[in-house]
């Protein structure tokens, strides 16, 4: 008796599943890339969007410095009390998308960002006594602008850390 395994029937049976298979394979491929340019583009979103907020802030802590220099000895100045956090705060969530590098630069900086008013607070009410507030802004006296000073050139190169990992992060996402 021989055995007729090679017929019509069993190749089609062969033919059909070795398609399916492919197609499930191809079909998983396919939605792998398509995770893949997801994440990649939500990585670059979220990039892009500190980055615009950190640049801000890395501005207005350089134009501080400028206008520390200039400013005269007995003069005050006023800064904002709450600082520019508001897309950070707004995208917490999905900070995780970043890279580690990126993720620890982005927290450090604006952990300096964050703490730089409370410092300030703090130093002139143990210099000078309870600092003097208005509308939203602190009024920094003439014997914390050193402090201020200094508070600033602390956190920028900690904004230019994340800044330019930011910046690789936005590009990485546009290839």
């Amino acid at each position: 008796m021989t055995v007729d395994w090679i017929n019509g029937q069993n190749v089609a049976t062969f033919v059909g599943f070795t398609g399916v298979m492919v197609t499930l394979w191809w079909n998983a491929r396919l939605q792998r890339q398509q995770h893949e340019r997801e994440a990649k583009h939500e990585r670059a979103a979220v990039a892009c969007v500190l980055l615009a907020e950190l640049k801000a802030n890395l501005d207005t802590f350089t134009g501080d410095l400028n206008t520390l220099q200039s400013i005269k000895p007995d003069a005050s100045l006023a800064r904002p009390l709450k600082p520019n956090m508001t897309l950070y705060e707004s995208h917490l969530d999905r900070l995780g998308r970043l890279d580690i590098e990126t993720l620890t630069a982005v927290a450090s900086a604006y952990a300096y960002i964050r703490t730089i008013p409370e410092r300030l607070i703090l130093a002139i009410t143990m210099s000078v006594g309870v600092p003097s507030t208005s509308h939203g802004f602190l009024i920094t006296p003439p014997e914390a602008l050193k402090l201020l000073q200094l508070y600033r050139e602390e956190a920028i190169p900690e904004l230019q850390q994340a800044v330019v990992l930011l910046e690789k992060q936005v590009a990485d996402g546009r290839s």
